[in-house]
């Protein structure tokens, strides 16, 4: 996203006109966290996985919104946190054959956060 501060608020609008949707609060989520919104961005990352829950099949759950939540809990040096979301967002990659950049960008983060640890 080259302007986070210009699409803050279109992507707080979204979120309001559709508050369910869990790709428009992923996307409103790392918005706040481009803007340095950390609370208000886990928040609602946090509200996306719970819009999932248990009655979602892992197939059709967001890898990107725990990747999300994972790089938010890194930079708030919550490295446990910040594992254990990465992990899961992995495992929904793996899950779904996932193809593109994202298990690139999960095993990076996963990597820095084992960095951190030490």
């Amino acid at each position: 996203m080259q302007l986070p501060a210009e699409a803050l608020p279109y992507a707080k609008k979204a979120a309001e006109l559709q508050p369910s949707d869990t790709n428009v609060l992923d996307t409103y989520g790392w918005t706040l966290f481009l803007n340095k919104q950390y609370g208000e961005a886990a928040g609602t990352l946090l509200r996306a996985i719970d819009i999932e829950g248990d009655r979602v099949p892992d197939k059709l759950k967001s890898a990107d919104v725990r990747y999300h939540l994972g790089v938010l809990y890194k930079q708030q040096g919550k490295l446990e946190d910040a594992q254990a979301m990465l992990e899961a967002a992995s495992r929904l990659c793996e899950s779904q054959d996932r193809r593109d950049e994202l298990p690139k960008k999960i095993a990076t983060a996963l990597e820095e956060v084992g960095k951190s640890a030490q």
